[in-house]
């Protein structure tokens, strides 16, 4: 181009372009006659996503809340496309919207209609609010009969136990038998093998060492090979209480102290002293599979309630729970441990009836709740003195056995989380 020409093109370009810029700087479109409702959020409900259809005009929940969750006090946030839609509602038996502000409670009970009002209030669009809840407890058990065992007699004393992917239950019965159940396929099929008729307390079995170690009625120690079951009599020791393996030791209480036996030992060494206000009535232990664990759990009951103590691996007690946080009253509840949940089911109560709940502590025995998924229902109601397995990764349990008040149980229950494959909703279509 000639230079000479170049001045008139700028001078032609120049308030073009001044124009330009001016309009970039003053216009600023914000949506303000657009009614629609671009995300919602649910008051303490942060992991919560809402699905915002325009097409069909609804607005729902993408994962359901859960089964029994409150839904008449329900805070509620609505956004708009940059602006601030104004947001009434109301149900089907309203006949006038009602005003709301972010932050408020809408009454969801019933299915609610959404009128959004654009920020300039010449456009308006209509939602139903589809809040969608399990109508079922999904993560509740149904109690399966499983399959059954030959057991005939009122079980008294009893012990369930793991090695190895086997699982294994010991009991006694008011007759004098003793027997063991066990199972390596997850409880579809049980072998019962009986045993001698020696009066065992099969509540203080304890698996250490590749070796089953069991006290009696007069409080000697027998032993007996994982193999053979077969149980005699350990020298002249005798104990109080036969707890468990901890920290790679056998632990046991005799003579109001707390004794130790090392895997090279074979006799057992006095610790320390048991604190004074250690109650042993009702005593029940919770026992691992691994003998790496650091910590035994027991429970006992003392003036009408039942408490949670811990051992540490230098022989320390700590009382877990105060009195004023106390569990129930149980004489021979059903305990377990799964990963890090202390768990004691059923038990009889302080009135002479048995529990149907189970308790579950997720925090090392500190704190303690019930954990109603759990809840022994329907015929199991009076089951007490089974033994008790974890049958998966999600925790499910079997009982296997034990009574149903006063009557032999020859029943093995399986815990089955309710699996639902269309997901029903309290309303909606």
């Amino acid at each position: 181009m000639n230079i000479k020409y170049l001045g008139y093109v700028i001078s032609f370009l120049l308030p073009i372009l001044v124009m330009s810029c001016k309009e970039d700087e003053t216009y600023v479109d914000l949506n303000k006659d657009d009614p629609r409702v671009r995300s919602v959020l649910l008051f303490n409900q942060k992991d919560l996503s809402f699905v915002v259809n325009d097409v069909e005009n609804i607005i729902y929940n993408y994962d359901s809340l859960a089964y029994g969750s409150d839904l008449t006090n329900m805070r509620f946030y609505f956004y708009g496309y940059i602006s601030s839609p104004t947001i009434k509602y109301k149900s089907e038996s309203d006949r006038e919207w009602k005003k709301f502000e972010n932050g408020s409670s809408i009454d969801l009970s019933s299915p609610i209609m959404i009128l959004s009002t654009s920020e300039d209030g010449a456009n308006q669009k209509k939602y139903k609010l589809d809040l969608r809840v399990h109508k079922y407890d999904v993560a509740a058990f149904t109690w399966v009969n499983k399959n059954s065992i030959e057991l005939e007699d009122v079980v008294s004393s009893q012990k369930s136990l793991t090695n190895e992917g086997e699982w294994l239950w010991f009991c006694s019965t008011k007759g004098g038998q003793n027997y063991c159940f066990s199972s390596k396929d997850g409880g579809d099929s049980w072998t019962k093998k009986e045993l001698d008729n020696h009066s065992y307390n099969w509540n203080s079995l304890v698996l250490f060492n590749n070796k089953l170690y069991v006290q009696d009625e007069n409080k000697d120690l027998y032993e007996a090979s994982y193999s053979s079951l077969s149980f005699s009599k350990k020298d002249d020791i005798k104990v109080d209480y036969l707890l468990f393996e901890v920290d790679g030791l056998l632990w046991a209480i005799a003579d109001s102290s707390l004794y130790t036996m090392g895997k090279e030992e074979s006799e057992l060494v006095k610790l320390c002293p048991i604190p004074s206000e250690f109650s042993y009535e009702n005593l029940m232990t919770f026992t691992t599979e691994s003998a790496s664990a650091q910590l035994g759990y027991l429970y006992s009951t003392k003036n009408g309630k039942g408490f949670i103590w811990s051992v540490d691996y230098k022989g320390n007690f700590y009382q877990l729970v105060s009195s004023d946080n106390a569990l129930p009253y149980l004489e021979n509840p059903m305990v377990y441990i799964y990963d890090k949940t202390l768990g004691i089911v059923g038990g009889k109560m302080s009135d002479g009836t048995y529990s149907p709940v189970c308790y579950a502590s997720y925090d090392s025995g500190v704190s303690w709740s019930e954990d109603w998924h759990k809840k022994l229902t329907g015929s199991l109601k009076n089951l007490n003195n089974a033994g008790v397995f974890v049958s998966s990764n999600n925790g499910e349990l079997v009982l296997v056995g034990g009574n149903l008040g006063d009557k032999a149980s020859s029943i093995v229950w399986e815990g089955v989380l309710n699996q639902l494959i269309n997901d029903k909703l309290i309303y909606g279509d």
